[in-house]
């Protein structure tokens, strides 16, 4: 009797041992990621306090290229990499189409729709990741000429290169979310963060930027949560956490209730959804979050200075919310609607007469851009240094 009653006394030791070991390592995983206070604010937020220029580059607009919804854009090597309606998009620096990714189909090497894309800039090429009958790595020039497709093992949604690997997002079908895919051969040689079933897969409210790829490093964050990892080749820690007080989305919810339309508007009005875009620069932190309406974050890394707004003015030439947006070590590069463009410019200038328009736009080109601008032209592409 004793040896049994010893026996469960040890076994209970060894348990609380294990569980505390565990909760220490989730902590100190925690603990190494910088918390972000947000305090916010309605306070308006001039675009020259973050940058020092602002250019804008519309996108030449010709039959075959229209871009009804951008998913994404991405910039490299002097050109504009837009995807759209299954089309991978290429335009030069100053916007003039140069060629596109068009394989819609069902024959050799065409694709029924484009997840994601993402660029090479070791081997110099473009990797889409496509569906046909499985999932695949469609390697591409980047001037857009087919090289080879790798099938892949797991359907991916969203996607980024990381060395000789595709760090893969999967929407929770599998129990970890995020897969380590070799680029040769299809196969997924690592996994982990753990999925959250339905809440990752896509939905009404999807996030629309998953990783992001800047200064050498790889981020990831998804929807429903304020969390932005940073991705290592053997796995993933919390790099910065995003803190909105009592309005943080409970994570207890993702477990417990199923977000539909319904329950999504109740808790618009309780709680900060999720950070929907952020962007990585070793200068700030740039996101966008999601409650009542859209608002914007900058957190700078030097004089900890953060500004959170619901309104956003550009003093510069005039400037609008950005709503696909990439960049690099200088700049940030952003698409916004033409119909958005020139709604603004008929608010602000749309009283003045023909002969002090012709002047403004002489030394004003935000005013020469709207004026040859249409607004079923496609999106135009904003250029912020800094």
């Amino acid at each position: 009797m004793k040896k049994i009653e010893f026996m469960f006394i040890f076994l209970f030791i060894v348990l609380s041992l294990w569980i505390c070991s565990c909760t220490n390592d989730n902590e100190n995983e925690n603990e190494s990621a910088l918390f972000i206070d947000i305090n916010i604010s309605d306070d308006t937020i001039f675009l020259s306090k973050i940058v020092d220029t602002v250019k804008y580059i519309p996108l030449e607009t010709l039959e075959e290229n229209y871009i009804q919804r951008a998913g994404k854009i991405r910039f490299f090597d002097n050109k504009f990499y837009v995807l759209s309606d299954s089309r991978l998009l290429i335009f030069d620096i100053n916007g003039k189409f140069i060629s596109q990714v068009n394989k819609k189909g069902r024959g050799p090497n065409e694709y029924l729709n484009i997840s994601d894309f993402c660029i090479s800039s070791r081997d110099s090429c473009l990797c889409l990741i496509t569906r046909s009958g499985s999932y695949n790595i469609d390697k591409y020039s980047l001037s857009g000429d087919f090289i080879k497709r790798t099938p892949i093992e797991v359907f991916s949604l969203r996607a980024e290169i990381m060395g000789d690997n595709l760090i893969s997002f999967n929407d929770g079908e599998k129990e970890d979310c995020i897969d380590v895919i070799d680029l040769k051969t299809g196969r997924v040689i690592n996994s982990f963060l753990k999925a959250r079933g339905k809440v990752d897969r896509p939905m009404i409210l999807n996030k629309e930027k998953y990783f992001d790829k800047s200064g050498g490093n790889l981020y990831f964050s998804r929807a429903f949560s304020n969390t932005i990892y940073q991705i290592h080749s053997s796995g993933i820690t919390p790099k910065y956490i995003i803190d909105f007080g009592s309005k943080n989305f409970p994570g207890k919810e993702l477990r417990n209730v199923e977000l539909t339309d319904k329950n999504l508007e109740k808790y618009r009005n309780q709680y900060v959804l999720h950070t929907e875009n952020y962007f990585i620069n070793p200068k700030f932190l740039h996101f966008i979050y999601i409650d009542e309406g859209l608002k914007l974050g900058y957190y700078f890394f030097k004089s900890k200075e953060l500004i959170v707004t619901s309104n956003y003015k550009n003093d510069l030439d005039n400037g609008f919310f950005p709503y696909r947006i990439t960049g690099d070590e200088n700049n940030i590069y952003c698409l916004v609607d033409s119909w958005e463009i020139l709604t603004y410019y008929k608010n602000e200038f749309g009283c003045l007469s023909d002969s002090l328009l012709g002047e403004l736009s002489r030394k004003n080109p935000f005013v020469r851009l709207c004026k040859d601008l249409d607004e079923n032209d496609n999106p135009v592409v904003m250029m912020m240094k800094y």
